[in-house]
């Protein structure tokens, strides 16, 4: 009977313990996520899970496929006066 009378006449100091212990363990779990990460991953260093199975599908050079040629534009002819390489008259 004693500790529910205590509690009874010290009702908000025990209020005040238990908000700032509710205040501790929240600073305190927010303070862990922070340290995890101290900085971000850019894209371009996030290690890339294909590149290692890219590597070990890809054929020896030899059997690689030759480019083909570039496609020709007949149209254009860069050998000739300016004004024929233009579409103009001389004058």
């Amino acid at each position: 009977m004693k500790v529910i009378t205590w509690l009874g006449e010290n009702f908000t100091l025990v209020q005040g313990f238990l908000l700032g212990a509710v205040v501790v363990m929240a600073y305190r779990g927010l303070q862990k996520r922070a340290e995890s990460s101290q900085f971000r991953t850019r894209e371009f260093e996030k290690p890339n899970s294909n590149e290692s199975k890219r590597s070990a599908i890809q054929p020896p050079p030899f059997q690689k496929k030759p480019s083909p040629e570039p496609l020709a534009l007949p149209g254009i002819q860069l050998d000739g006066e300016a004004h024929e390489v233009l579409g103009v008259a001389p004058d």
